[in-house]
């Protein structure tokens, strides 16, 4: 039909022409890859590009995740688009400038960085929720990216951390970067394979709990070192 002039012409991906898609396959009748624990019915399956966007406004077992993801998405490219222009707009003023808080205009671009960071896993999880059941190949190539964007969204959260807990020591907030960056490479590396994405969620949770225990457990540890001892008093 036209979708598959449509995606072929556009280098879209197809379905397994095997099954004939569906939105409300039971466990037992989809693919394994597809098949969640504790969720029985409500699956979709075998869908063209366009028959996952539709998918967005009918009932099966992934709608909430699709929405739960899109909406925060919006909003924290809002928030890291306003803090970027408040940055802007206080740079262009005076480069020294304070607000009414005392955050000066580099802090700004740091919220602005740890509120991109969250939009950009928020819009990669849509996406690996509205896409995932095309294909096998295009499933696991979804969930690779998201958990890829997950790597980058924790070092983006740590980056804001590490900036105001180091605010006054560079060196500190250099290695610190480093040491994440280092560990969240690990994990983008390990999360970029087949093998990572068809584990369960408890696994997957094990890995990156693994990947963020240790260097935070050193990070909190010299944050509280390096506080004037005026500040451990009550």
């Amino acid at each position: 039909g036209l979708n598959y002039k449509l995606m072929s012409y556009f280098w879209l991906p197809q379905p397994d022409s095997s099954m004939i898609s569906g939105l409300n396959y039971t466990h037992d009748e989809v693919p394994f890859y597809l098949i969640r624990d504790y969720t029985f019915t409500g699956y979709r399956a075998n869908l063209n590009v366009f028959e996952c966007l539709s998918s967005m406004f009918q009932m099966h077992n992934e709608l909430v995740h699709i929405w739960t993801h899109l909406i925060p998405a919006l909003f924290m490219w809002g928030y890291a688009y306003s803090y970027y222009s408040r940055q802007q707009e206080c740079r262009s003023i005076n480069p020294k400038w304070q607000g009414e808080q005392e955050i000066p205009s580099s802090s700004l671009a740091t919220i602005a960085l740890q509120c991109a960071s969250m939009a950009f896993v928020f819009t990669v999880s849509y996406f690996s929720h509205t896409f995932n059941p095309i294909n096998e190949a295009w499933f696991v190539w979804c969930w690779q990216i998201d958990w890829s964007a997950v790597s980058l969204a924790i070092l983006g959260q740590f980056a804001t951390i590490i900036t105001f807990g180091f605010y006054h020591n560079l060196q500190k907030q250099r290695f610190w970067l480093r040491v994440y960056s280092l560990c969240m490479g690990g994990m983008l590396l390990i999360s970029n394979t087949s093998l990572f994405v068809m584990q369960s969620i408890a696994i997957k949770a094990i890995v990156i709990s693994a990947a963020v225990a240790l260097p935070t457990t050193g990070l909190f540890v010299d944050m509280c070192i390096s506080l004037p001892s005026s500040d451990l008093t009550v």
